[in-house]
């Protein structure tokens, strides 16, 4: 069989997770007239904005960051809030009718390629469900986004205060001490929101 053969008849697919990634996925591959399932392990669409720290907004701008053909309404400040965020990406999947296609409260717990002589994935892939079934699709596309298992490291030392990725910090904390382990965007606010007496803070690298 030719390459070409290979990709024509690969109609199957498998989406994994309902954020933002995973949404834009779905829709492209239905609009391109492919048989799609889409997995969601939570009760909601918008992956991380559903479940992040309060003070979370986009440090991308409104009109930079947004569907195709479905811009964040022009009402929204430049650089919108978590709230105003996942509002947003529920709009997109009430528009794009994802709300009946998307299997919410469903986790993949596996994907195996299915065993052929050739190209790993090229006879494509099982995913086996929370549920207990298992599908066979000729491809999967992964969108369970980057920050679902968090990564707490050793501190060396006695530390007495709290410690915590920014995850599920979703309200402001008093605290006397806070240990950061992370450096990215989402460091100053957590510590800002964490830490309403301005006391003692440490970033570990």
């Amino acid at each position: 069989m030719t390459e070409k053969e290979t990709r024509t008849i690969m109609t199957r697919y498998c989406v994994i997770g309902g954020g933002a990634a995973g949404m834009s996925a779905l829709v492209q591959l239905r609009e391109a007239g492919f048989e799609v399932d889409c997995y969601e392990k939570s009760d909601r669409v918008g992956g991380h904005w559903q479940h992040d720290y309060d003070a979370l907004h986009l440090i991308t701008s409104r009109d930079m960051t947004h569907f195709e053909g479905f811009p964040m309404p022009a009402e929204y400040p430049h650089f919108p809030s978590r709230k105003q965020v996942v509002a947003y990406l529920e709009s997109y999947a009430r528009e794009k009718g994802l709300y009946d296609i998307i299997q919410f409260n469903t986790a993949v717990e596996s994907v195996v390629p299915i065993a052929i002589e050739g190209p790993v994935g090229s006879a494509g892939w099982t995913v086996t469900l929370s549920t207990g079934e298992s599908k066979d699709y000729d491809g999967v596309l992964v969108g369970n986004g980057h920050l679902w298992d968090q990564k707490v490291p050793n501190f060396q030392g006695e530390f007495t205060g709290k410690a915590s990725t920014p995850v599920p910090t979703r309200t402001p904390q008093t605290s006397t001490a806070i240990a950061s382990s992370w450096s990215g965007s989402a460091t100053p606010a957590v510590i800002w929101r964490s830490t309403p007496l301005r006391t003692t803070s440490r970033w570990m690298w």
